[in-house]
């Protein structure tokens, strides 16, 4: 399969979205990223199943204002599928783990795309215990998921709400005007809203 093909189509994204964080916060937060044992790299370029793995890179970390993209893999048993990781420290504050949709072949039936699924909730959940996100938002084309223009923008909120489909903290909740008891516990602080209906 070319890069071509496989690095094609809508995107599943995993991005998670956080208030201001320190230089420290963020060492911290990339470093349990890439050191976590469903993801490998970062590549000097993309990975392509079935080709060989790209080099090694060093990882690399976020200075003010910084936006950068590197190149991994995400480990799902016995099967390997490319992932690109944007980080934004800009205007907002974000992680995106992006796999396109031509990694899951030509169905997206594929049961890679629950397994994706399941890794990001729980790459996000790991993340959560050593960096806070505010959201963490999971399906095709999400994009970050800000508390400010969800709290500015109703049909936007309500979109939000309406997909499921994320973590949010009990706060994140509340300020939106919703009890957190809508949604069940992930762990403390934080909460799973189901998707309304599966991704397709």
């Amino acid at each position: 399969m070319s890069t071509k093909a496989t690095w094609s189509g809508r995107h599943f994204e995993l991005n998670m979205s956080f208030a201001t964080l320190r230089d420290s916060q963020w060492t911290r937060l990339i470093n349990v990223l890439w050191e976590d044992n469903r993801l490998e790299g970062p590549f000097v370029s993309r990975f392509v199943p079935g080709e060989p793995r790209p080099e090694k890179v060093d990882i690399q970390y976020p200075a003010p204002t910084a936006t950068y993209t590197q190149h991994g893999l995400l480990v799902l048993g016995e099967k390997q599928i490319g992932v690109d990781i944007l980080v934004t420290r800009s205007l907002f504050e974000c992680i995106s783990m992006i796999v396109p949709s031509g990694m899951f072949g030509p169905s997206i039936e594929d049961l890679s795309l629950i397994a994706v699924h399941e890794t990001y909730k729980a790459l996000a959940l790991q993340l959560y215990q050593t960096v806070a996100f505010e959201i963490a938002s999971i399906g095709w084309n999400r994009d970050c998921q800000l508390l400010g223009e969800l709290l500015s923008d109703k049909a936007a909120r309500d979109k939000f709400l309406k997909m499921g489909n994320f973590l949010a903290q009990d706060g994140v909740l509340k300020a939106l005007g919703v009890s957190a008891s809508t949604y069940m516990e992930a762990m403390p602080g934080i909460r799973w809203a189901p998707p309304l209906i599966y991704p397709d």
